[in-house]
């Protein structure tokens, strides 16, 4: 008899294991539907965006919304499909329908978003790049440290070792390795006493490095304040400038530190453009822990700087308002002079005050309950960082309205 009833029980465990597998297939047929029957950890593998947006191209190029799906408290970390490869490396933008997430119009969510542009002197003391006298040269406020009078002469970002490179991309023969720190120096209690430490390998500021690089690394281009671009009045708009948020990731190159991928999402945390863009130098560095992005990412990638910034010109005026995380170094890196600027990390200013400030993962982690940036070495994902901004700045907006009330 006994027998029995465990025949009778691993026959139910069986069918009802089947059952849930049959749900699972099911669900991510309608999900993902184009999902490889293999996992694959290249950039290759098939992984979805931000928003659960699958998409596909129309002959004109241009993405279109095939489904929505739910987004899930934990944003998981995305690699492109080929589909969205072919996108980011033409480079355009995705033509979507608003959808009405509030109750409030665009005109009313323009209106409230407006209470949270940066000032002029805001913008000039958190290092944007401002108008100057000469077309296509910013300015910025705060001081920068000066160009070697050399220009082979430079200082590594990361180790502070100087090195020389010459103009072709070429290094002079050194003995002198790049050992560095790849994490931030934090202050934390350590007895009744304060210390810097890195949180990369917890160890106090001036300690010898805990990584090496391949080769020592400048940022001398954030320097250079040639070759910018201002968007402009556009008087003639029947409807609201629009509210986007976008984020960049770079690359460390022979030139500097460059942009190497662009994302802007909508109000709707739809990705509207997203973009590889290829460096005008040769890459020493792809920054993976940073960027999320390797060579792979840019075989047959053709979109430059300049198409970026065409793009850009084309679709925002300078009344769009333009959210992002410490927005300043992504319009460095984009090259583009913009003062309609929602900075969450302003909006979201740290305890300590300037120059310190709040990280997005933390941000969104206390006020959303939100987990992003959890893809630990395969670095960040723009599409991600650019939707948690606008995700931050929807709370705070309805928070705001529940004061008011």
């Amino acid at each position: 008899m006994k027998s029995i009833y465990l025949s009778l029980a691993a026959s139910t465990l069986k069918k009802l294991r089947s059952m849930e597998t049959d749900a699972t297939l099911k669900e991510e047929s309608v999900t993902q539907p184009d999902k490889l029957t293999k996992q694959s950890s290249s950039r290759e593998a098939v992984v979805f965006k931000t928003n659960g947006l699958r998409v596909a191209h129309g002959s004109n190029g241009l993405t279109k919304t095939l489904n929505n799906v739910k987004s899930q408290q934990i944003l998981p970390k995305r690699r492109a499909t080929t589909e969205t490869n072919k996108a980011k490396q033409q480079g355009l933008f995705t033509i979507l329908q608003r959808e009405e997430c509030s109750n409030l119009s665009g005109e009313e969510v323009y209106e409230k978003m407006c209470n949270y542009i940066m000032t002029e002197e805001q913008l000039e003391e958190n290092g944007y790049p401002r108008p100057g006298d000469i077309p296509g040269n910013c300015i910025f406020m705060v001081e920068k440290p000066k160009l070697n009078k050399d220009p082979t002469k430079k200082i590594c970002s990361r180790c502070g070792k100087e090195f020389v490179l010459y103009k072709g991309g070429h290094f002079a023969k050194q003995d002198d390795e790049c050992i560095y720190h790849w994490g931030r120096a934090y202050i934390t209690k350590v007895g009744s006493t304060r210390e810097k430490r890195y949180n990369c390998c917890q160890n106090t500021v001036g300690s010898e490095g805990c990584s090496v690089g391949e080769t020592h690394v400048h940022q001398d281009n954030k320097l250079d304040t040639s070759g910018y671009v201002q968007t402009l009045d556009k008087s003639s708009e029947s409807k609201t400038p629009g509210i986007f948020s976008l984020d960049c990731e770079m690359v460390h190159s022979t030139v500097g530190l460059e942009l190497v991928r662009v994302s802007v999402v909508n109000y709707d945390c739809n990705v509207v453009y997203d973009t590889f863009v290829m460096p005008e130098g040769k890459v020493l560095d792809y920054n993976t822990r940073w960027s999320g992005v390797t060579d792979k990412d840019l075989v047959g990638v053709t979109t430059t700087l300049r198409d970026v910034q065409a793009q850009f010109l084309s679709k925002f005026s300078s009344d769009t308002i333009l959210i992002g995380h410490s927005l300043e170094s992504d319009l460095t890196a984009l090259r583009i002079i913009h003062s309609s600027v929602v900075d969450t990390s302003v909006v979201f200013p740290h305890r300590l005050g300037p120059p310190f400030k709040r990280a997005l993962r933390n941000l969104m982690s206390e006020f959303l309950g939100v987990l992003i940036q959890n893809a630990d070495d395969e670095g960040h994902d723009s599409s991600e960082d650019a939707t948690a901004c606008i995700k931050l700045m929807k709370w705070k907006i309805e928070e705001d309205m529940k004061i008011m009330k």
